[in-house]
């Protein structure tokens, strides 16, 4: 089936749906106007006040999806580019507006647990699926909150306040002898809640050399007392898989390991962060002769933050704070290095007129190795009326070279040293329109200015990829959403870059973004009370040909059970996110969740 055929026969289900069936309950609907989001902003905002572009993914949203993986959640969302090396979220980068993998921050809880060794472990993120109360995306750059590698954009995985007292689980299987499985326990006791989660996968792959293995602890407590709280996530991650054609045209193996502490303190409107991570990295170049090429990388991250919230009445709202941070790597390949940051951050917000949301933010980073580095930005919404909103936002970010950009050498890759710090200027305008609480229709138009970018770059004929800085590079695009929550949604992107490119010069990944992007989602309530979860996503790159991917999930509830099938790449589509990387054709699960 074409692309255009799909596509039109989604688009016709979604208008028959929306005539001929009810729409949600008034339980059951998004409050547009009543939702707190922290992600875009330091001092937290309603929604629909909010001047930055953020997309919210709920807990309700996330049962219903066709997805196994909390990375697998990303590839249906707008704007944003997953790119998979392998399905079940055992390896992807995923990049925001044209960003590469290395400019999208990932937060858990509000909490940085990006790697600074390479981008390719960002989404080694050691949450499972049924820990996660929501996702929220920020679209564009947030450096004068977060600091470096908030280029492109920032994704915050929330994970569920424990439940007093619960045990929920899932398993599934499916082709190629694929095993899925988890295990949740909640209890609650003087006013302290507490959740031991474990989250197993294992797969042969769909083709030699790509099988998987997966597993997840999960430790989550949250501590309430008189005007505070306490939330502390103890993680554990651990993956093993066939890395074939992931990095070279050899058949690799790669086996990883990453512990993550993080604890938020909030006490009225002061709030402490603490995190460690370390994440253990062992690459076997080829494993037909294992002793030729093996590396073993161990990375360390580890820092504390704390940020207040003044309120001056008439005069607005102020947030200030300051962070430290260390990052260090033992590699055999890389050597051993470390940096340290100090940073200091504000952000204003004013209303003017009663309908003007003016923010405005500034944040001083300075690090032991690449100096200080000051970053503003100020954004506005205009509340056109009550049900229409203009809102618009500038600023600054940067991001630092990891660590394999700076030092590795490999038969296949080879780093520079004096790489310099990236830089970018970005603009964005968007309209929102929201009639009720349920429906929403919004579109951005945004502009990036990106310079001394860090690609690995070749020409035709040579073996090695290098890392360079490319000195000019300017991102412009449109993305237009409708959604109807709980329902359906369907968007639109038109990305393009402009750059003068060398003759016979290949990007591995800042030029490979794409060019136009359509991600829909469906949710049917069949009949016979079965419920179904449907998502589509068209890419189309630049010289390449178009893909349409087509996930489905259908269940049924008897009792305290839910009875599943699933099926990722529906229509068979033969196609690649990485270069030389084959992605899986159609691939059925079944399975059974419980909740007592």
């Amino acid at each position: 089936m074409t692309f255009r055929k799909t596509f039109f026969y989604v688009t016709i289900c979604t208008l028959l749906f929306f005539f001929l069936t009810r729409i949600t309950t008034a339980q059951e609907r998004f409050r547009f106007k009543e939702t707190i989001v922290v992600t875009g902003s330091l001092i937290p905002a309603e929604f629909s006040k909010i001047s930055r572009k953020v997309t919210i993914i709920n807990k309700e949203e996330i049962a219903k999806a066709p997805v196994n993986s909390a990375s697998d959640l990303l590839k249906h969302v707008l704007s944003l580019d997953l790119r998979q090396r392998a399905p079940f979220g055992v390896q992807a980068d995923v990049s925001i507006r044209g960003s590469t993998s290395s400019q999208v921050l990932i937060l858990i809880n509000g909490i940085k647990v990006y790697d600074p060794q390479t981008s390719h472990h960002n989404l080694d993120i050691p949450v499972s699926l049924s820990s996660i109360e929501r996702i929220e995306i920020l679209h564009g750059q947030g450096s004068s909150i977060y600091g470096e590698n908030a280029f492109g954009g920032v994704i915050n995985i929330v994970t569920k306040k424990p439940a007093q007292n619960d045990i929920s689980g899932t398993f599934s299987f499916g082709e190629h002898n694929t095993l899925n499985g988890n295990l949740s326990f909640s209890h609650s006791f003087n006013k302290t809640y507490h959740t031991l989660a474990v989250d197993y996968q294992d797969s042969d792959g769909f083709e030699p050399n790509r099988d998987f293995n997966v597993l997840n602890l999960l430790s989550n407590s949250y501590f309430e007392f008189i005007n505070g709280k306490i939330n502390l996530l103890i993680s554990f991650n651990k993956k093993k898989f066939g890395a074939n054609n992931f990095y070279g045209p050899f058949p690799s193996k790669e086996r990883t390991k990453t512990n993550f502490i993080g604890l938020n303190f909030d006490r009225k409107k002061t709030r402490m962060k603490l995190y460690y991570r370390q994440h253990d990295d062992t690459f076997t170049l080829d494993i037909t002769r294992p002793e030729w090429y093996v590396n073993h990388h161990t990375n360390e991250s580890y820092g504390g933050e704390i940020s207040s919230l003044v309120d001056l009445n008439s005069l607005g709202k102020v947030a200030l704070g300051g962070e430290f941070r260390k990052d260090s790597i033992k590699s055999s390949n890389l050597g051993n290095h470390f940096y340290y940051k100090l940073s200091v951050f504000t952000e204003y917000e004013k209303i003017l007129l009663k309908k003007v949301y003016l923010n405005a933010g500034l944040r001083g980073d300075c690090y032991s190795t690449w100096g200080m580095e000051f970053i503003p930005n100020l954004s506005l919404s205009y509340i056109i009326s009550s049900n229409l909103k203009i809102r618009s936002s500038a600023g600054k970010a940067f991001r630092i070279p990891s660590f394999t950009e700076l030092y590795y050498h490999s038969p296949a890759n080879i780093g520079r040293s004096d790489l310099r710090a990236e830089k970018n200027f970005s603009f964005d305008i968007g309209l929102d329109f929201f009639p009720n609480d349920y429906i929403v229709w919004e579109s951005t138009f945004f502009l990036r200015k990106d310079r001394d970018l860090i690609d690995w770059i070749k020409k035709n004929q040579e073996t090695f990829w290098h890392a360079e800085n490319i000195q000019k590079i300017d991102f412009y695009g449109v993305e237009t959403q409708f959604i109807l929550k709980g329902l359906c949604s369907v968007g639109y992107q038109y990305l393009m870059s402009k750059h003068k490119q060398q003759e016979n010069l290949l990007s591995k990944y800042v030029l490979n973004h794409p060019v136009h992007q359509i991600s829909s989602s469906l949710n049917l309530a069949l009949p016979f009370k079965i419920n179904s979860g449907i998502a589509g996503v068209y890419k189309k790159r630049k010289k390449e040909k178009g893909y349409f991917i087509l996930d489905v999930k259908i269940s049924k509830r008897i009792a305290s059970l839910d009875f599943f099938i699933q099926a990722t790449n529906l229509l068979n589509t033969h196609y690649q996110e990485i270069p030389m990387v084959s992605m899986p054709g159609r691939w059925f699960m079944a399975g059974i969740r419980f909740t007592k």
